[in-house]
């Protein structure tokens, strides 16, 4: 048989992302699995242990109570916030989520932000 099973979709954090996006465009699972290479009870078992929601419609359930943010992040990013939410076993959207939740809770736009230096953002552009 050669119906695409021996081409096997590596569940890397970049791939990862692009199912939040895809889901997020509102396609539906079977549409993501074909579009990343992969069988689809294989998409909904990795989706199943990352905490990602592969149901239609979710993002307009939320938006009643919450606004809905998309952002591109560089690879760099993406790829060091995912090995920091593996780490804490957390879906890199929770991991997202629990960051900016204690950065606006706490009032710690100042204290993440270096805003006189600028060393940082420097260093990254």
């Amino acid at each position: 048989m050669s119906d695409g099973r021996s081409k096997r979709a590596r569940f890397s954090p970049l791939v990862f992302s692009q199912i939040n996006d895809l889901v997020a465009q509102g396609l539906g699972a079977a549409e993501i699995a074909e579009r990343i290479g992969c069988k689809l009870g294989s998409l909904r078992v990795k989706c199943s242990q990352k905490g990602i929601s592969l149901r239609r419609g979710n993002a307009s359930r939320q938006s009643h109570f919450s606004k809905r943010l998309v952002i591109s992040l560089p690879e760099s990013v993406a790829l060091n916030l995912q090995e920091q939410a593996d780490k804490m076993g957390l879906s890199l959207a929770d991991l997202a989520l629990a960051l900016l939740d204690a950065i606006t809770g706490d009032n710690l736009y100042d204290a993440v932000i270096d805003r006189g230096g600028g060393a940082r953002m420097a260093e990254q552009g």
